[in-house]
């Protein structure tokens, strides 16, 4: 007589990795120390023990591993086939707690084949292309910050050529705009605050910080 499979949803996190067993729920960290709680835990059972988690960037991958040497399967199933089997059950609430507990029922309904273990090989190539993803990031984020550093150099050199290409009446027509500007602004606001400091002492003080 075959034996009934229990299956057990994992939802795995950075941190931790949330396990919904029946009725039992319980927290344990995902690093080598909660991997090996859980595997004692998960030992207690009479029946073969079927481990059910989604794909969850990489993450899941050193729990898998750490079932290797031991009689407890894993399948890493896609998220969106999980999702469409909580909407057709009703479940609408998602937690990490309640992730668990659709990860375990859609292992029973479901029954999904274990998933095979990564040869060294594969493993390599898992890490190559986490690498290659990385200094993708890296070389776009320097690429980007190239591109801001010569843009702010072409206009500063587009503001200065202009400058130096105007000619000699034309700046000094410049600069006579903005002392009657500065003068007729500080007229201005010596009217609302009632000063009486004169508009020539300003434009004296204006001319001393050109």
């Amino acid at each position: 007589m075959k034996q009934s499979v229990v299956y057990i949803g994992i939802d795995v996190a950075k941190a931790h990795l949330d396990v919904a067993w029946q009725e039992q729920s319980r927290r344990f960290a995902n690093d080598k120390c909660g991997q090996v709680a859980l595997i004692k835990w998960l030992k207690q059972s009479a029946f073969p023990v079927q481990l059910i988690c989604e794909a969850s960037g990489g993450y899941e991958q050193a729990l898998v591993e750490s079932l290797e040497h031991t009689d407890i399967t894993a399948s890493v199933v896609q998220a969106n086939r999980v999702r469409q089997y909580a909407r057709a059950a009703g479940i609408l609430a998602k937690t990490d707690k309640v992730d668990a507990r659709v990860l375990a029922g859609f292992g029973a309904a479901m029954q999904p084949k274990p998933t095979p273990p990564l040869c060294p090989e594969q493993k390599r190539l898992r890490q190559y292309e986490a690498q290659r993803r990385h200094l993708s990031a890296v070389l776009v984020a320097e690429q980007n910050q190239k591109a801001d550093r010569d843009n702010r150099c072409a206009y500063q050199h587009s503001n200065c050529s202009r400058q130096a290409t105007l000619p000699k009446s034309a700046k000094t027509h410049f600069h006579h705009w903005r002392r009657c500007a500065y003068g007729r602004a500080r007229a201005g606001a010596n009217a609302r605050t009632g000063s009486t400091q004169s508009s020539s002492s300003c434009r004296a003080r204006w001319a001393s910080t050109v």
